[in-house]
């Protein structure tokens, strides 16, 4: 995923969520172990958590992205939704 560091990306799936928390542990410089021990949960979650992040709360994907210094934001879609209801 070639996304600028300035660039929003809209979510559209879960394991897309994962790539870009993985992909930005790395950029960072930091191992699972590292991350982990922040968060203060073991590196089997945060590997879980990298690869399958459906089931994250709120508030830890909130600590997770402040760790990794991106932000969550929620807005109006400027395009029609890709699922139907």
């Amino acid at each position: 995923m070639a996304n600028s560091p300035h660039m929003p990306t809209a979510l559209i799936s879960s394991k897309q969520l994962g790539h870009i928390l993985k992909s930005r542990r790395r950029a960072l410089g930091l191992t699972q172990k590292q991350v982990a021990a922040k968060l203060a949960i073991t590196q089997a979650r945060l590997s879980q958590i990298e690869s399958d992040p459906a089931v994250l709360t709120v508030d830890r994907l909130l600590d997770i992205c402040n760790l990794l210094q991106l932000d969550v934001s929620v807005g109006d879609r400027k395009r029609p939704p890709r699922t139907h209801w």
